[in-house]
């Protein structure tokens, strides 16, 4: 099912005055036909919105090391500085680094805008509209499971969970490796869940085809933190520029676990 095509068409096609949550409690209507339970369904949605929101944190990021970049600069006279009026060039320079922690911290998510493109045209939406989408998500799932009739197909459709991640790992030292993983990388969640995964494919610790979902089951039942949905993870698509340090650092921690 395509989660961000959902969210887009209800989005931009509200009528004025109506309010968003209700199309996505239709929408969800429609969806429970194809045995989707509430509980997948608007887990599914709000992954989307995980995913914009790395990728707005991704822009935050990327402007504070420009700025890192250009105060390193300052520091050692390579950037292009203009005196401030009345005041040396010294004493500009000074200025500046003065300010720059505080430009630094001002820095957020609401400087920037998304860009999607969704029905042959590209769209804009900023920070405030994504919170708005998820807030509306989470209204619909929350008037959703707390009808009687939602609660009980939710109860029969939630499977056991009696598979622990260290059965996926194709190891003798597994369950040494979760307990290691767990320190390491605790609180992680989302794309960077994705890597980890990636690296223990690579090091073929885990198989490469169907695995994701049981993989990202067995580390939200194991860990103690929350590691968003499955589609914030599975969803995000490796990128060889930004992502290759970490995922180089993880093969190398799991190559360690596995020698030793």
């Amino acid at each position: 099912m395509d989660f961000q095509k959902i969210i887009l068409e209800s989005f931009l096609n509200q009528s004025k005055g109506k309010k968003l949550h209700k199309r996505f409690i239709r929408t969800y209507e429609d969806a429970e036909k194809y045995h989707y339970d509430a509980e997948e369904f608007f887990e599914g949605l709000i992954g989307v919105i995980e995913i914009w929101e790395g990728h707005l944190e991704d822009k935050v990021n990327e402007q504070k090391t420009k700025l890192y970049g250009y105060r390193n600069k300052v520091i050692n006279g390579t950037a292009k500085i203009t005196s401030i009026e009345g005041k040396t060039k010294e004493e500009t320079k000074n200025e500046i680094l003065n300010h720059w922690k505080s430009d630094l911290e001002k820095i957020s998510k609401n400087d920037f805008k998304l860009h999607i493109q969704f029905d042959g045209s590209y769209f804009e939406i900023s920070y405030n509209e994504i919170l708005y989408i998820k807030e509306s998500i989470e209204k619909a799932f929350s008037l959703t499971v707390n009808q009687k009739d939602d609660l009980q197909q939710i109860d029969k459709n939630k499977p056991v969970q009696s598979e622990k991640l260290s059965d996926l790992i194709t190891h003798k030292k597994s369950s040494e490796i979760v307990e290691k993983i767990k320190i390491q990388y605790r609180n992680i969640k989302g794309k960077r869940l994705k890597l980890l995964l990636r690296a223990f494919q690579y090091l073929e610790l885990l198989p490469k085809e169907r695995i994701a979902k049981r993989f990202h089951d067995c580390c939200k039942n194991e860990f103690d933190w929350k590691i968003a949905s499955y589609n914030a993870m599975n969803g995000y698509n490796y990128n060889d520029i930004t992502d290759k340090a970490e995922f180089d650092s993880m093969k190398v921690y799991l190559e360690t676990l596995v020698k030793n």
